[in-house]
Order: structure tokens, then sequence, then C-alpha cells
């Protein structure tokens, strides 16, 4: 006799919910039993390959051995790659950031796209050249320069000391640039005194604000002590060369031989500047090619193309600036100075660049020294006029 089935109507009834309690509590023994025998999990990322064509080919190792050029920033250089594979109508996808970056090219264009990518970087410009950090009390330069007014007034207005000329005539006469005296009686100290003579206000005023527009910049890089000696000695030595081509009967007064000088030594500084940074730029980047023939003949021809953008500038200054139709214009002078001045300014900065840079104690007893050795001279020229 079979055994009792349960009827039908008996049988415990499945329902949906039932269920998903079921499902939940097998889940929760697989869980617990899990964290009883491991304690750590460690998760894999699967890396997959990005929605390009199977047969194209990932660029980017062959553009990162390549240096990255200077002037552009590291997260604007995979810009410029789309940019010039667009250009150049090369199909690319670029996918990824940083350390994941992948540039897909077809192979058949894989060379090409590098060869173009890395001809536009070396095309490049070069970045700018550092900002220096501008010198403390640079702008006393400018106390300096106007001093010249409160010397003027006591020379105009007559003298308060007993035993010194009244006549501006006078004045001209002992401290004037005499071609004569200063090459056939060796009266050098007149290159120094004729730099704080002038002939009337207008001429003293164009001086004062000329000389402040460019000894300031100067100072601002060298210092005040050092730029005003360094703008004196250069339109010293501008009036003494000035002497040697003009006849017997020349007699001239005037700083603005000095504020050329002080065009010639900020262009000078600023070249030995760019010269110094731009090879010191392509031996960082290439330092193997850089110490051989080829690759120092390029460096160097680098620099100097850099550096010839200053000396520029300063010639085109003196075009404009230094000649005028006025008749007591001396445009020699003013080309002299500037010569002068700039030569001045590259034996300073080709053979002590590194006093250009010192900062601290040391740099404030230098500007100190330069600017007590500034005042004497121009002190100890005078005396030699009037004694």
């Amino acid at each position: 006799m079979a055994a009792d089935q349960p009827s039908a109507s008996s049988r415990p009834r499945r329902t949906p919910l039932a269920g998903a309690f079921r499902v939940s509590a097998a889940l929760s023994r697989t869980f617990k039993r899990t964290a009883q025998t491991t304690t750590t999990f460690r998760f894999r990322r699967i890396a997959r390959r990005p929605s390009a064509p199977a047969f194209w080919m990932d660029i980017v190792p062959l553009l990162r051995k390549a240096p990255a050029p200077a002037a552009v920033a590291p997260e604007d250089r995979e810009r410029y790659w789309l940019l010039v594979l667009e250009a150049k109508d090369i199909p690319r996808a670029l996918f990824g950031k940083k350390e994941t970056l992948r540039l897909y090219v077809p192979p058949v264009a894989t060379l090409a796209a590098a060869h173009e990518i890395l001809a536009f970087e070396q095309e490049r410009p070069e970045a700018p050249l550092p900002v220096q950090a501008a010198k403390p009390m640079a702008y006393w330069v400018i106390a300096l320069i106007a001093a010249l007014a409160l010397w003027h007034r006591v020379r105009w207005g007559g003298s308060v000391w007993p035993g010194l000329p009244t006549d501006p005539q006078e004045w001209l006469a002992l401290g004037g640039l005499d071609a004569y005296r200063v090459k056939a009686a060796s009266e050098w100290w007149r290159c120094f005194t004729a730099l704080t003579l002038h002939a009337d206000e207008g001429h003293l005023l164009g001086n004062i604000i000329t000389g402040s527009l460019f000894c300031l910049p100067l100072c601002l890089r060298v210092g005040p002590g050092a730029g005003f000696l360094l703008t004196v000695l250069g339109g010293a030595l501008g009036n003494a060369a000035t002497t040697l081509f003009r006849p017997a009967s020349f007699l001239s007064q005037g700083f603005s031989t000095a504020v050329f000088a002080a065009v010639g030594l900020l262009a000078a500084v600023a070249a030995c500047h760019a010269f110094q940074h731009t090879l010191s730029v392509a031996r960082a980047v290439a330092p193997r090619t850089a110490n051989t023939g080829a690759g120092l003949h390029k460096a160097v021809k680098k620099a100097l193309f850099a550096a010839a953008l200053p000396l520029g500038a300063g010639l085109g200054l003196l075009a404009m600036l230094g000649g005028s139709d006025a008749p007591r214009v001396d445009y020699l002078a003013h080309c002299l100075g500037l010569f002068c001045g700039a030569g001045l300014g590259l034996l300073s900065g080709g053979l002590a660049p590194g006093l250009f840079r010192l900062r601290g104690a040391a740099d404030a007893l230098l500007q100190t020294a330069c600017l007590l050795a500034a005042l004497g001279l121009l002190a100890f020229s005078w005396m030699k006029a009037l004694g």
C-alpha cells in the first residue's frame, strides 16, 4: 500500500518573498565563512583597451623619451599633441591622464605623428627668462639724481661758501669738458665734473627725468650703489672718448652722456643674464650633447642670439632718444656714452656676475662701498678743479 501523500492543498505555499529571504540567508552565511578564513581583501583593477581600433598603436612611449619643452606646461602638453595631429589631419584617439595616458594612431602614421609632435616641441620658444629679485633701496638713486637740482640751485643762485665761484660761466670754465685741457693738460677730472653741470633749467630737468627712467631699472638689478657708480664711470669714459674725436675748441657739459651710459649698462647686464641663462638651460636639457663640439657650438650660438636682443634694444633707444635737431645736442657723446656703458656692463657682468647676486649683509656692504666710491670720485674731481 502506497505511503500517504500530502494533498496539494496541504503543501506549504512558496511565495516570492520567502525565496528572497532564503537567498539573503545563504549570502549571509557565505560572507560569514569568508570573514572567518580571510582577513584582507585585495581588489584587482582590470585594464581594458579604450574604444579605439584594435590595430592602432600607442605613441606615448615614443614621445615620453624626448625631454619636455620648457615653454610648455606639463598639463598642456597633451593638448598640443592633439592640435598638431589635427593640423596634420592624422587620425588620433587620446585616453586617460598623466601616467595612464594613451594616444592611439594608425600604424602607418605612427612615425609621422611622433615626428610632427617632436618637431613642434623643438620649435617652441624657450621659456622666458626668470625675473631677478629686485635689489632693496634701489629707489634712492632717484634722490641722488634729483640732488643735481639742489646743486644747481647753489651754483646758479650764488655760492654760499666763500672762495667758490659765483658766476655759472666760471663753473663751466673750471669743470666743463674742455677737449684741449683734457688732452693737452691731462685734466681728467673734467670728465667727471662736466656730468654735474647743465646749461639751463630745461637741460637739467630733462636729464633728471631720463636719468631716473633708466638708472632705476639698472639699480633694481645691480643695486643702488653699484648702479650709480657704474653710471658715473660710464659717463666719464664717454666724455673721455668724446674728446678724442672733437677739436681742441670743444666745450660741453651735462649728464646726458651718463644717461646713455646707463642705457648701455642696462642692456649689457640683461645680455649677460640672457647668455648665461640660455647656456645653462641648454646644458641642463641635453648635458651630453652640450659638451661636445657641435652641441657646444649650437648652444653658444643660441645664447649669443639671446644676448643680442637686449643690446639691439639699447641701440633702438639711442636712435629714438639720442638724436635731435637741437643745436646743443651732442649725438656723438650719446653714442660713445652708450658704447662705454655697454662695454663696462659686459666686463662687469662677464667677469664678476656673482657680485650682482649678493644678498643680505654682503650686498649692503658692497652697495655702500660703491656709493661712497661714486660720491668720492665726484667730490675729488671737484676738489681738483677748484684747487
